[in-house]
């Protein structure tokens, strides 16, 4: 039904708002049956087909550019975390492909700056970046999470140089600051490795 609407959409055949409505309707009980049944990989890939219909009324449709670059964002995101919720992806794979969703999504706020669409894109990047570090934080990737943070980071801060945005700008910078210490933190962190005790000669 996804691919049906994408297809209509690109060949604007069929009234805009009901596609997009009938596409959303249908997709949100498709994905409450899977995630009762727990078939997250399945759910994921739900997630990721909605990507195109979600780009190509952001593109097409003023009227719904707003949330449909949210949606275009997040649902990437959302079918990573259900990859690695399935086990099909480990957490650092999983973090690195947030980090880069982030980082397009930056990009498109770069290119956007000035319209209604910038800050949805802004801010459903920042969210992928979060997801990022909390993923590959979750079994303490140090040195992936500085990664990460850092490519977030960077998107950040030419969108920051680019659109003006002050504040955006601080945040950048912090967030690099941020990457930076856990990523010396985590290589500092290692292991060290025990030696075996041995009994001193004339003990008991």
């Amino acid at each position: 039904m996804l691919l049906v609407v994408a297809v209509l959409l690109a060949a604007r055949t069929a009234p805009a708002a009901g596609l997009v409505a009938a596409g959303a309707a249908l997709t949100s009980v498709h994905g409450a049956l899977l995630s009762d049944e727990e078939r997250y990989g399945e759910l994921a890939v739900v997630a990721l087909v909605a990507t195109v219909p979600a780009v190509l009324a952001a593109v097409r449709l003023p009227v719904l550019r707003r949330p449909a670059t949210a949606v275009a964002v997040l649902a990437p995101a959302a079918a990573v975390l259900l990859a690695h919720a399935d086990g099909l992806l480990p957490a650092t794979v999983a973090g690195l492909l947030l980090a880069l969703v982030a980082a397009a999504a930056f990009a498109v706020a770069t290119l956007r700056a000035g319209r209604p669409e910038e800050w949805a894109a802004a801010a459903s990047a920042a969210v992928a970046g979060l997801a990022a570090a909390a993923t590959s934080g979750s079994v303490q990737a140090w040195g992936q999470v500085g990664l990460q943070l850092g490519v977030a980071g960077v998107a950040a801060g030419v969108y920051a140089i680019v659109a003006s945005r002050r504040w955006v700008g601080a945040v950048a910078v912090a967030d690099l600051v941020a990457a930076t210490w856990i990523a010396v933190g985590g290589a500092g962190s290692r292991p060290r490795r025990r030696t075996p005790c041995r009994p001193r000669s004339g003990s008991w």
